[in-house]
């Protein structure tokens, strides 16, 4: 069969950005931490297999999942580093979990039980992170009732208590009060449990706000930033002083450029009406593919270097953007960056995921995380093609290549 070509709406994911940023945020954090990368949701859209293989070259601790189904992908892609488990599991999820030697985290005594009845089924010892709710609100063991749950895990003759950790849930905001404050909940736990003799590997709190704006209170033993390990910011309060490198450039090219009048109506609804004689051109890219709707007649995409804006509605598969002020001919098979930076002589400009996500009225991990599987990542190291994942048969594949 004909090899079929890589789609040309494709998300190039620069693999040496993402090998930077690690360090980055691991030397903020200092280097006698022990670092988690996220590879959950696919890495935030960036590639988790991709993502996972950097990482364990650079010798990270684990890997944080947020489901079965991300452990087995991983598994069958060659990722071989410890992986942790974010969220509980369904009773039913417990036994392949161990069986896989995944970490799991724990936020019930009740989970708990269950998982050492199954542990000892299998006649194997599972290891656990507990999971404590000091102002998230979310999962987590309720901090006031943790240290006699803690207490009780520990005994456990089927599980290992490797780790206790808690999330933030305003870290990325300018006033830290609220996390200091869950800060000096999880001291005390800590402190309190080394009394009672229980010893415990890891402690963990440190997500990307953390690390970027107060990494000696927060590190503990374990840091683990998300969305800032790929080049995005967690918000707008956070230091921006810490040099981060975006990871992820979208790019499409023209199936159709063409002439309207004035007064000729655009896309779906008729939303854009020309109010000149205009140039239209016609992008294969849609909410299909994770562009959404909220982008219509409310984005730009690069062309030539320049801004141009998008037009009409966004349809599923593509969208349509004004090219009528691009001094030069833009033609079919011309190239459009939706996200990222695009050179063309001597201009430059650059779209970022906060720009994005400004225009959409949501966050930086929702605009990377919502690109679908119909848009090809191609994978790049020292400028070099090393791998592609993709819908047409071109399975990943990210190779090493010598400088």
């Amino acid at each position: 069969m004909m090899k079929i070509p890589i789609r040309k709406t494709h998300a190039l994911i620069n693999l040496d950005a993402v090998e930077e940023n690690i360090g980055t945020l691991w030397d903020r954090a200092g280097r006698d931490k022990k670092f988690i990368v996220l590879l959950k949701a696919d890495s935030y859209g960036h590639g988790s297999a991709a993502v996972g293989k950097i990482a364990e070259e650079m010798g990270v601790f684990a890997g944080g999942v947020a489901c079965l189904e991300e452990v087995e992908y991983l598994r069958s892609r060659g990722i071989k580093m410890p992986l942790l488990l974010l969220e509980d599991l369904f009773f039913d999820e417990i036994a392949p979990a161990i069986e896989r030697n995944v970490k799991l985290s724990v936020s019930s005594l009740e989970y708990a039980h269950e998982i050492e009845k199954v542990a000892a089924r299998l006649k194997q010892k599972a290891v656990v992170h507990v999971n404590v709710d000091t102002g998230m609100g979310r999962l987590g063991v309720q901090f006031s009732r943790a240290a006699e749950m803690i207490e009780e895990v520990y005994r456990l003759e089927h599980v290992h208590l490797e780790g206790l950790f808690t999330h933030f849930p305003v870290s990325d905001e300018t006033d830290k009060e609220y996390s200091y404050g869950q800060l000096k909940k999880f001291g005390e736990l800590r402190d309190r449990l080394r009394k009672s003799g229980i010893r415990i590997d890891y402690f963990h709190t440190a997500n990307s706000g953390a690390v970027i704006d107060f990494p000696e209170q927060s590190a503990f033993d374990i840091v683990r930033p998300g969305v800032a390990v790929f080049g995005m910011y967690p918000s707008e309060e956070v230091d921006h002083e810490v040099s981060l490198r975006p990871v992820m450039t979208l790019k499409s090219s023209f199936i159709k450029v063409d002439e309207f009048p004035k007064g000729a109506g655009i896309g779906y609804g008729r939303t854009f009406i020309t109010g000149r004689p205009s140039l239209i051109g016609v992008l294969p890219i849609g909410y299909g593919d994770g562009f959404i709707r909220d982008y219509s007649n409310n984005a730009e995409v690069l062309v030539h270097g320049m801004r141009a804006p998008v037009v009409g509605r966004v349809s599923m598969d593509m969208i349509t953007v004004d090219l009528t002020d691009i001094p030069e001919i833009v033609g079919a098979g011309d190239e459009a960056v939706l996200l990222g930076t695009q050179k063309w002589q001597n201009r430059v400009d650059t779209i970022t995921a906060e720009e994005l996500a400004r225009r959409s009225r949501s966050i930086t991990y929702e605009v990377t995380c919502l690109f679908g599987k119909r848009v090809p990542r191609v994978f790049l190291r020292n400028n070099w093609e090393v791998g592609i994942d993709a819908m047409s048969g071109s399975s990943l594949s990210i190779s090493d290549r010598d400088d």
